[in-house]
Parts: structure tokens; sequence; C-alpha cells
């Protein structure tokens, strides 16, 4: 069964007259322009995946951030990691694949030729400024994806107190775990999953 709580019955698609080739080929199309202006890295395409979501019904905001939570847990980039889940939620395992494709291949494509031209011209003065001046650019990006994130846990927790605050104090402690002793992202993961289990517990 192609469905992932949060996400899209692939199925349904059938029902509503659009058949399942147009569904894997409307998948490729827009995570292939998901690809092309996620400027930034992987987070960057947290604000698009929000944006298909509410343009297609194919799943919701709570659907994209517990999709970042698991990503993160797992080997690779992330925003890979985000087409693939969300590319099998809405058309199975060729739709993971097709979205996985579409996301890397403007990527891809750029960075082999800009890789070859940056072997000669990489300490040009001018191509020196250009990754000076993007370096603020990346920041910036990331940053607002923080606030996304952000203002999606606010608005999902607020109601409710104890979750809110166990959620600020993880943060502010990975935060020192992280940059008072070194800790590595998988022992934040391990740590934050074994915390998880626990309240849930309670």
């Amino acid at each position: 069964m192609y469905i992932t709580p949060g996400g899209c019955d692939f199925r349904e698609h059938l029902k509503h007259g659009m058949g399942a080739d147009m569904v894997i080929l409307e998948l490729f199309i827009r995570f292939v322009l998901i690809g092309a202006v996620s400027i930034g890295g992987g987070l960057a395409t947290i604000p698009y995946l929000l944006d298909l979501g509410n343009a297609t019904g194919w799943f919701d905001s709570a659907y994209v951030f517990n999709m970042i939570a698991l990503s993160e847990a797992t080997p690779g980039p992330i925003g890979i990691n985000l087409a693939t889940l969300v590319g099998v939620s809405v058309g199975g395992w060729l739709g993971g694949l097709v979205a996985s494709i579409g996301i890397t291949l403007v990527g891809v494509t750029f960075m082999v030729l800009l890789a070859h031209k940056m072997r000669t011209y990489r300490d040009h003065r001018l191509v020196k400024r250009i990754i000076k001046g993007l370096r603020p650019i990346m920041i910036g990006l990331h940053f607002s994806v923080i606030v996304v994130l952000w203002q999606s846990l606010l608005k999902d927790v607020y109601h409710d107190v104890f979750v809110l605050g166990y959620s600020v104090v993880l943060i502010g402690l990975c935060s020192v775990l992280t940059l008072k002793y070194s800790w590595k992202p998988v022992h934040i993961i391990l740590f934050c999953a074994s915390c998880g289990l626990g309240v849930g517990c309670v």
C-alpha cells in the first residue's frame, strides 16, 4: 500500500483520473524545479516542499517535519532523503527513485561543469571574491529555515506546556553537548531518540 501517515495514497490519484504515468512525470518535473532553485543545500528544499504540499495536497506540513526528523537521523544528504521519502509516499518506490533523480539532476550537472572550470580559475581573484560573497548568503538561508522550523514547532506544541518546555530544554541541552563537549551528530540523534522514547512512556 503506497501510503505514509500524512502522505497521500498513490491509488487515490488513479481514482481521480490521474494516471500513474502522469503522477510520476509530475513528481519528476516538480523535483527538478525544486532542485534547480534550492540554493544553499538540502535544508533549502524545506520551504519548497511545504509549498509543494500546499499546491498538490500530496502531504501536509506535519508530514514534512516528520520526514525532516527521519531524514536527519538517516545517512545521506537531507535533500535527497526528503525527496525519496516524499516520492515514495506519493508514487511508491518508482516515485521515490524519480524524485531523487529529479532533485539532484540540475545540481549534479551544474557541479560537473563547474568543477572542470574551478580547476582552472579557482585561484582567480574574481572567483575568490564571489565565493566570499556567497558565504553569508548560505548562513542566511539556513537561518531562515531554522526560523520556519521553530515557528512550526511552536504552532504544534503551544497548547501543551510540557511538550514546549521539553522541546526548549532539549534544544538547549543538545547545543551544550555539541558546542562544549563536541558530541557528534550521531550521538545527538541517539540521545534525542532515547529521550523521545522515555517521554513517550510517561
